[in-house]
């Protein structure tokens, strides 16, 4: 669960942070300090993954619904 909260925070940031290593390091650093195993990371990125991805989607279509109903008002 907590990979989908900050994952999706990550999103937010990176959706508006231009900087390429700050991409990179959310991406690996929970590796790279050896706080978990890499089995425990992937299962991890792919639940947060498939929930993240759920958040993003509905997002967005909620923005396109927003932007069709002023355009149609």
């Amino acid at each position: 669960m907590a990979t989908a909260v900050y994952g999706f925070i990550a999103f937010l940031l990176i959706r508006h942070l231009k900087n390429p290593v700050g991409r990179v390091f959310v991406g690996i650093s929970r590796l790279y300090f050896k706080v978990e195993y890499p089995s425990d990371i992937t299962a991890g990125y792919v639940f947060g993954g498939v929930w993240l991805s759920l958040n993003i989607v509905l997002l967005e279509i909620n923005r396109l619904l927003r932007m069709v109903r002023a355009v149609n008002s």
